[in-house]
């Protein structure tokens, strides 16, 4: 009895000095694409757990002339219908499925999509700006609130790219305003934003871009010059306020949280295991934002495997055999799949090296995975003149701390979500106090999992056999870019060059020597570690008051002034307000 009761003060105690925030966001994505008549074509993804609320919505205030359109919403990979009209006091259910653009008041918009269901998902909101870019007297401007102040539920991190033609030779300045610490820099044909870290309550991200004169085609045209919107912006930098008996409050319910977290979530963890469902899982090598268990047949395939599979596995599809070498335990390195990606380019032409550590980009892949040209448009934002070494790649690694970290988990939900598609896993919630929800996986897979097996000690036993016809030489690609996947290439390489003379040249013709492969597994530890090291390790917080500037010629990262950015048009400065779940 005198546990139970101190279980329950305890408990009241974490509930009574620690605040509970029911809905998390853990990053939102913004890509915004701006053609050649100054209009923006955005798409963003909330990858947040909702347990409350009706909708999302993203405010955008003071618009102008330009106009918001073509909207399409989705939770997941399931597309919702766009309504016209819209009621913010309709039910979750009413909702559901739907999104709009409703115009909240005379010079508010918001984008607005159904929670739909509980959980943890992926929001993707997709529109087009009309006129996003304006043209003055002397300049072509983009002047936009991207991210509004006090946003209900604070992202950990927000990534924003702003792409385009005209990035490379025709940004002659740039400012930002309103997030402590956050950077923002040209490369390339993209202009990339970092929130480095929560965006709290009190900050936004807004960015003034000065553009060449006639740099776009643009419609929307103001009778004024570009200072006028520099100097409005500058001149309204925020002062910060100290209130010490509020933050000396605050701080003193931060440390009782501190000290208290761990053992509640001790406490939380041991309850949690009480409440399993009995799913036999074991921990997923290499796991995805989803999460995912697995059937009666679990997810460890049987230790000793004796006969061979000589096809190549799931028809060559190298990210469905990733997400399940990595999910039973077949592969415990990512950048053996990383090495498979850079040889499956070399093998297409698509890169060369230069050197060990030098990669030089030819030209992007084509009919490939959306993700796939993502992973070479990063390669490409990091190189200087379509070079990528070590140096540039660790730069952009700390300008952009989780960008290529979290590529590999979109790669495994990817595929998580494909298999829910193709009937092998089924979503599931939990009835319990957590609502927990993930993906269960049919048993099936583990069948496919041991095809893998038996494929990787074909691939292993290869070597070993100094017989010919053991393979379909025409695969010979594919046969490496696996044994790339399994850490094997190079003696595959060599078995290929020994007794297979027939392959030497077109092999030669195809870049495929000793010195590229192992350049290649060089090249894709350095990068995989080099991207999870940052990522685990940068912070937010700091404050930067200077006001942003960045030339066109610099390739170093600015920082954005922790206030200011005036509240003109196209939702500029900190004017813009609210956004979130409600």
């Amino acid at each position: 009895m005198i546990k139970r009761k101190f279980i329950l003060f305890f408990c009241c105690l974490f509930f009574i000095f620690v605040p509970v925030y029911a809905n998390t966001i853990d990053k939102i994505d913004m890509d915004i694409y701006i053609d050649d008549n100054g209009n923006g074509n955005i798409t963003e993804k909330w990858y947040a757990n909702v347990d409350s609320g009706t909708e999302l919505y993203h405010p955008y205030y003071n618009i102008g002339d330009a106009v918001i359109s073509d909207l399409s919403a989705y939770i997941d990979d399931t597309e919702y219908k766009v309504v016209n009209k819209w009621n913010i006091n309709a039910s979750l259910q009413e909702k559901a499925y739907k999104a709009s653009i409703y115009k909240a008041y005379k010079n508010e918009y918001d984008i607005c999509a159904g929670i739909s269901e509980y959980g943890r998902h992926v929001y993707t909101l997709k529109y087009k700006i009309n006129g996003m870019v304006v043209k003055l007297n002397d300049a072509d401007m983009l002047y936009w609130n991207l991210f509004p102040e006090n946003f209900n539920t604070n992202p950990s991190q927000v990534n924003i790219t702003i792409s385009g033609d005209f990035v490379r030779n025709n940004v002659d300045r740039m400012y930002g305003y309103g997030k402590k610490k956050a950077s923002f820099y040209a490369a390339g044909d993209t202009i990339i934003v970092n929130s480095n870290g929560k965006v709290s309550k009190n900050e936004y991200i807004t960015l003034l871009i000065r553009f060449n004169k006639n740099t776009f085609n643009t419609s929307n045209i103001i009778n004024n010059d570009f200072a006028y919107y520099q100097n409005k912006g500058n001149n309204n930098l925020e002062k910060t306020s100290d209130d010490s008996n509020h933050k000396n409050f605050f701080k003193f319910v931060n440390n009782i949280a501190i000290f208290m977290l761990p053992m509640v979530f001790t406490f939380i963890v041991f309850i949690s295991s009480l409440l399993n469902n009995g799913v036999h899982t074991k921990d997923n090598y290499i796991g995805g934002y989803l999460k995912c268990k697995f059937g009666k047949k679990g997810n460890e395939v049987p230790s000793k495997i004796t006969n061979y599979y000589r096809d190549i596995p799931n028809k060559g599809d190298i990210y469905r055999s990733f997400w399940i070498a990595g999910n039973y335990g077949l592969m415990k390195k990512r950048e053996d799949f990383m090495g498979a990606i850079l040889l499956k380019w070399l093998l297409n032409g698509n890169i060369t090296f230069k050197e060990s550590n030098k990669i030089e980009l030819l030209k992007s892949p084509d009919n490939v995975i959306e993700l796939e040209s993502k992973l070479y448009g990063y390669f490409l934002g990091a190189s200087v003149k379509n070079i990528l070494d070590y140096d540039s790649f660790k730069k952009w690694c700390m300008l952009n701390p989780s960008q290529m970290y979290h590529w590999f988990t979109e790669v495994i939900d990817y595929e998580t979500t494909l298999l829910a598609k193709e009937g092998k896993a089924e979503f599931k919630k939990k009835d319990d106090m957590y609502h927990s929800i993930y993906y269960e996986i049919s048993d099936e897979m583990m069948d496919e999992a041991i095809k893998i097996a038996e494929f990787k000690k074909f691939l292993n036993d290869l070597t070993l056999m100094n017989e010919k016809d053991k393979i379909e030489v025409k695969l010979w690609k594919e046969y490496l870019i696996y044994a790339q996947m399994f850490g094997l290439a190079d003696k595959i390489a060599e078995h290929f060059n020994k007794l297979y003379p027939e392959l030497i040249e077109e092999i030669t013709a195809s870049n495929i020597n000793i010195k590229n492969l192992k350049a290649i597994a060089a090249s894709s530890t350095y990068i995989v570690k080099t991207s999870s090291k940052h990522s685990s390790s940068y912070t937010g917080g700091g404050s930067s008051r200077g006001s942003g500037y960045l030339s066109n010629s610099s390739s170093s990262p600015s920082s954005f002034s922790s206030g200011g950015g005036g509240g003109s048009f196209g939702s500029g400065g900190h004017g813009s307000s609210g956004g979130g779940f409600r």
